[in-house]
């Protein structure tokens, strides 16, 4: 006996043996500090007598279970102390071969290590699902085989479909080779990134995309699917167009006028000469870019003979007009 309660200590918090109507017969601790209530103050009592209702039908339900199937239950339970934050795992088992009278053990296990992970992972998950729902960018999951096991709402609208003809469909059947190629590159093991015109055939419909397809992983660092993050950029890409046509109207009218027109950037390197600046200086554009503007336009004081301080140094310095 002594050995078999050395060796229950050794797995268990705590070990209760309870009859057939729930009544404590023994209790095993090397801890007695970890019960509810003091070890004399349990024995032949019930369950119902020592804990609270909702705790006292979960450990019946289980004692049920048990014996009717003949299999371990687990009840899984927060401390009922006060201020103690702990988590405890049951194991429920009936005996009824080889013993004197059928009963139940209960073997107590301190579960808060796994509980509070489980916690944790769980509101991790509420958050990833939140981000998922509301974020303003289309996300798909597919998996080994290419099928789309899962996509947001916003990727949805991005092709110009339901949810609902998404899911079940293969990514390795795209039309575009492109984004074929990245949703099988991603099973791979690699992260692609594409921005490009895309056709959508299931939405009938034409968009600007940015998308990055990456690998997604298993617990055993194994690539189970892949995720990919896809962007409208539209819009975007409509803006970059207006003002690169914007800038080279500008560029033309420059280019046009009969007056000298010099830039440079910040740091006085030339960046555009116009055709009469070419002219005046004897540089081309392509020979005077990145030169500094004092070596393409000696300025000379008509007075004194000997070359002025460059304008453009003066109008870099003090941010004013200079004539």
């Amino acid at each position: 006996m002594e050995q078999k309660k050395a060796l229950l200590k050794s797995l268990y918090e705590i070990v209760f043996e309870l009859d057939m109507d729930y009544r404590f017969t023994e209790v095993i601790t090397k801890n007695e500090a970890l019960l509810f209530v003091p070890r004399a103050e349990l024995l032949g009592k019930t369950v119902s007598d020592i804990y609270d209702q909702e705790l006292a039908e979960c450990f019946t339900s289980a004692f049920q279970m048990a014996a009717q199937s003949g299999k371990k239950q687990f009840v899984e339970y927060a401390s009922r102390i006060p201020g103690d934050e702990r988590f405890f795992l049951a194991e429920v088992n009936y005996l009824m071969e080889n013993v004197k009278f059928p009963h139940f053990t209960v073997g107590v296990s301190d579960y808060t290590y796994q509980k509070q992970a489980e916690i944790k992972l769980q509101q991790e998950k509420e958050i990833y699902e939140r981000i998922f729902r509301h974020v303003p960018i289309g996300i798909l999951q597919f998996d080994n085989q290419g099928t789309l096991v899962n996509c947001n709402e916003q990727f949805a609208q991005i092709i110009g479909t339901k949810k609902e003809r998404l899911i079940g469909y293969n990514a390795f059947t795209i039309a575009d080779p492109e984004f074929r190629n990245a949703a099988e590159r991603a099973i791979g093991g690699e992260a692609v990134e594409i921005e490009k015109a895309y056709h959508s055939i299931l939405g009938n419909k034409k968009t600007y995309l940015r998308a990055v397809y990456e690998p997604q992983y298993n617990e055993k660092g194994q690539v189970n699917g892949g995720i990919g993050i896809v962007e409208d950029i539209t819009v975007r890409k409509k803006m970059e167009r207006k003002i690169e046509l914007e800038k080279e109207q500008f560029k033309t009218t420059l280019f046009s006028i009969g007056d000298g027109v010099i830039a440079t950037d910040i740091y006085n390197r030339i960046t555009l000469l116009n055709r009469a600046a070419e002219k005046i200086t004897g540089w081309s554009l392509e020979e005077a870019s990145g030169h500094y503007s004092e070596e393409i336009l000696r300025m000379i004081n008509e007075e004194t003979g000997e070359y002025s301080e460059s304008p453009v140094l003066r109008v870099l310095e003090t941010g004013a007009c200079v004539t």
